[in-house]
């Protein structure tokens, strides 16, 4: 069985995030509402939460991990991205998750960078587990020439 060269990739689930950004955004139009009708003050409440907003939007964006054939790829960086290839192999992999990331499919992957940990929120958590576990099966399998 060949190893597939397609990249899978493994985010947060989108469905939490729109809905903080929803929030926010009502949040940001009502201290605009209140700034017009009341006082101009609440134009810092708007600020602040137009700063949480895009501070949201930039860690979403930043932490993404990817399966790239026998390679687990991590992807950093927002406006420039650095991707770092690993060896699936001899790369070790800290998954948590807690009883309401069981329920939701989510969690954190930790991966060691430089001797330093690297924690990714991931959603699809079993799918990440399952296909990882394929791809050290059929890396042994290759090594042992089946």
């Amino acid at each position: 069985m060949p190893i597939e060269s397609n990249d899978i990739t493994f985010r947060p689930h989108r469905w939490f995030f729109f809905m903080a950004l929803a929030m926010l955004l009502g949040t940001g139009l009502a201290c605009v509402n209140l700034s017009v009708r009341t006082h101009p003050a609440w134009f810092v409440g708007a600020a602040i939460v137009t700063l949480l907003g895009g501070r949201m939007a930039m860690r979403y964006l930043i932490g993404a991990l990817a399966l790239r054939g026998c390679d687990l790829v991590v992807y950093q960086g927002a406006f420039v991205v650095r991707e770092i290839t690993l060896p699936l192999w001899t790369t070790p992999i800290v998954i948590h998750q807690s009883l309401f990331g069981r329920l939701l499919d989510a969690g954190t992957v930790e991966v060691m960078l430089d001797d330093r940990p690297v924690s990714l929120r991931v959603a699809q958590l079993r799918a990440f587990r399952r296909l990882l576990a394929e791809r050290k099966l059929q890396l042994l399998a290759l090594t042992r020439g089946w």
